[in-house]
């Protein structure tokens, strides 16, 4: 059984999605705050994938964003939104070793549409399959008509406001 584990530091404010071949591995943290992922397998190689994802690409973004912006007092606390839109893939397929398997992985900065996401530091042989940040234009879009419609609730709710202190006064 050979033991992998990847650490992925250098952390940014993206949201992140590991996968090892084809499995969602939940990560720990070490004392730096990096997380690690850890696997078990029989396999000669390992297909890593790691993907970003935020609300606003969900099925059910609409509703998030309704529920989100009433607990942020409507959206003055809130500072969840990607409103860049960017988005990275990365996937890699790493020969193992017979013992255990360190592979350290780190965002590369600025993150810029069109250059390479991830660093892979590692003497073990990776194949680069992809790895890119991009543009997520479905994001963009649902961005702007999320902060248009919290712009007019919230002026909804002003002149809702004024009207309840007009009748009271």
């Amino acid at each position: 059984m050979k033991d992998v584990y990847v650490n992925f530091g250098n952390n940014s404010s993206l949201n992140t999605l590991v996968l090892i071949d084809d499995k969602k591995v939940e990560p720990t943290k070490n004392e730096f705050g990096n997380s690690i992922y850890h696997v078990q397998t029989e396999k000669e190689s390992v297909n890593i994938k790691i993907y970003s994802y935020s609300e606003l690409s969900s099925k059910l973004w609409y509703l998030m964003n309704i529920l989100f912006f009433f607990i942020s007092v409507f959206g003055i606390f809130d500072s969840r939104p990607n409103k860049s839109g960017l988005s990275l893939k990365a996937e890699y397929n790493v020969k193992l070793k017979e013992s255990n398997n360190n592979i350290s992985l780190k965002y590369n900065f600025p993150l810029q549409a069109g250059k390479e996401a991830i660093s892979f530091k590692e003497d073990l042989e990776a194949e680069k399959i992809e790895n890119t940040y991009y543009i997520d234009e479905v994001e963009v879009k649902r961005f702007k008509r999320t902060k248009t419609i919290r712009w007019l609730t919230f002026l909804g709710v002003i002149v809702l406001a004024i009207g309840i202190v007009i009748l009271i006064v």
